[in-house]
Protein backbone atom coordinates (compact mmCIF):
# COMPACT_ATOMS: atom_id res chain seq x y z
CA UNK A 1 0.00 0.00 0.00
CA UNK A 2 1.09 3.46 -0.93
CA UNK A 3 -0.02 6.81 0.43
CA UNK A 4 -0.17 9.87 -2.10
CA UNK A 5 -2.41 12.77 -3.20
CA UNK A 6 -3.98 13.71 -6.42
CA UNK A 7 -4.10 17.01 -6.97
CA UNK A 8 -7.79 18.75 -8.08
CA UNK A 9 -8.05 22.23 -9.67
CA UNK A 10 -8.03 23.82 -6.09
CA UNK A 11 -6.81 21.27 -3.60
CA UNK A 12 -4.68 17.83 -3.18
CA UNK A 13 -7.12 14.76 -2.50
CA UNK A 14 -5.42 12.19 0.00
CA UNK A 15 -5.11 8.44 -1.40
CA UNK A 16 -4.49 5.49 -0.60
CA UNK A 17 -3.61 2.87 -3.54
CA UNK A 18 -3.28 -0.73 -3.27
CA UNK A 19 -1.28 -2.96 -5.85
CA UNK A 20 -2.19 -6.60 -6.58
CA UNK A 21 -1.14 -9.68 -8.87
CA UNK A 22 -2.37 -12.86 -10.04
CA UNK A 23 -0.69 -16.07 -10.03
CA UNK A 24 3.39 -16.73 -10.03
CA UNK A 25 3.93 -15.19 -13.32
CA UNK A 26 5.95 -18.51 -14.30
CA UNK A 27 5.01 -18.62 -17.89
CA UNK A 28 5.08 -22.16 -18.81
CA UNK A 29 5.67 -22.59 -22.56
CA UNK A 30 3.85 -25.70 -22.44
CA UNK A 31 0.34 -24.69 -21.70
CA UNK A 32 -1.52 -21.70 -21.89
CA UNK A 33 -1.45 -19.40 -18.65
CA UNK A 34 -2.92 -15.73 -17.59
CA UNK A 35 -1.65 -13.58 -15.26
CA UNK A 36 -3.48 -9.99 -13.96
CA UNK A 37 -1.93 -6.74 -12.22
CA UNK A 38 -4.12 -4.57 -10.75
CA UNK A 39 -3.84 -0.96 -9.03
CA UNK A 40 -6.66 0.76 -6.97
CA UNK A 41 -6.77 3.97 -6.25
CA UNK A 42 -9.41 5.04 -3.31
CA UNK A 43 -9.17 8.51 -2.00
CA UNK A 44 -9.22 8.02 1.52
CA UNK A 45 -12.45 9.67 2.28
CA UNK A 46 -13.78 6.39 0.66
CA UNK A 47 -11.83 3.95 2.51
CA UNK A 48 -14.55 3.45 5.12
CA UNK A 49 -16.62 2.45 2.72
CA UNK A 50 -14.44 0.14 0.69
CA UNK A 51 -13.14 -1.24 4.11
CA UNK A 52 -16.65 -2.02 5.36
CA UNK A 53 -17.78 -4.15 1.77
CA UNK A 54 -14.93 -6.01 1.91
CA UNK A 55 -15.55 -7.10 5.64
CA UNK A 56 -19.09 -7.43 5.01
CA UNK A 57 -18.64 -9.67 1.85
CA UNK A 58 -15.98 -11.69 2.63
CA UNK A 59 -18.22 -12.47 6.28
CA UNK A 60 -21.28 -13.16 4.01
CA UNK A 61 -19.59 -15.14 1.55
CA UNK A 62 -17.48 -17.22 4.04
CA UNK A 63 -14.09 -16.00 2.46
CA UNK A 64 -10.71 -14.28 4.52
CA UNK A 65 -9.96 -12.22 0.92
CA UNK A 66 -11.98 -11.67 -2.11
CA UNK A 67 -10.24 -13.06 -4.61
CA UNK A 68 -12.05 -12.76 -8.38
CA UNK A 69 -11.17 -16.64 -8.93
CA UNK A 70 -13.57 -17.59 -5.84
CA UNK A 71 -16.15 -15.57 -6.73
CA UNK A 72 -19.65 -16.30 -8.93
CA UNK A 73 -20.25 -14.45 -11.24
CA UNK A 74 -22.90 -12.39 -9.22
CA UNK A 75 -20.35 -11.84 -6.62
CA UNK A 76 -18.05 -10.51 -9.43
CA UNK A 77 -20.58 -8.31 -10.54
CA UNK A 78 -21.63 -6.79 -7.16
CA UNK A 79 -17.86 -6.11 -6.42
CA UNK A 80 -17.96 -4.29 -10.17
CA UNK A 81 -20.81 -2.32 -8.89
CA UNK A 82 -19.86 -1.36 -5.76
CA UNK A 83 -16.43 -0.32 -7.64
CA UNK A 84 -18.76 1.74 -10.48
CA UNK A 85 -20.83 3.37 -7.35
CA UNK A 86 -17.58 4.74 -5.60
CA UNK A 87 -14.86 6.98 -6.33
CA UNK A 88 -11.97 4.26 -6.88
CA UNK A 89 -10.24 4.29 -9.44
CA UNK A 90 -9.30 0.52 -10.99
CA UNK A 91 -6.18 -0.39 -13.61
CA UNK A 92 -5.77 -3.86 -14.56
CA UNK A 93 -3.25 -5.25 -17.46
CA UNK A 94 -3.29 -8.27 -18.51
CA UNK A 95 -0.27 -11.20 -19.20
CA UNK A 96 -0.02 -14.00 -21.08
CA UNK A 97 1.77 -17.12 -22.47
CA UNK A 98 1.00 -16.35 -25.89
Amino acid sequence: MCRGSIRGPRHYLPVRVFFDESGDYAFPFDRFDCYVQAALVCPESALPAAEGFVRDRCAAWDLKELHAHRLSAGQLQEVAEFLSDMPIELCAQAHDTI
